[in-house]
């Protein structure tokens, strides 16, 4: 049986990039670039924040979990990469 072994660095650059993807899909969702708002969506959307204004506020301004640990991941490999990298020179 062939062993693969990889080093930690190898494991964290491919962590690193599924989770740079996974930020890029998140923040520009690109079903919604072809499929917009039809216009009894559209028009909901205006009713809610015409009529119930601060409401449509707090939960438009609710914080996403999985986003936030996502960024904290990608913060974190993307310093530890950058560390093990001016070590090696």
């Amino acid at each position: 049986m062939n062993k693969i072994h990889f080093k930690t660095g190898n494991v964290i650059w491919i962590l690193f990039i599924i989770n740079s993807l996974l930020i890029i899909s998140y923040i520009f969702p690109f079903r919604d670039m072809i499929d917009l708002f039809t216009k009894q969506e559209a028009g909901a959307i205006g009713i809610i924040g015409g009529i119930d204004g601060p409401t449509a506020i707090f939960i438009s301004s609710q914080i996403n979990w999985y986003i936030v640990v996502l960024v904290a991941l990608e913060i974190i490999s993307g310093i530890y990469l950058l560390l093990t990298h001016l070590k090696k020179k």
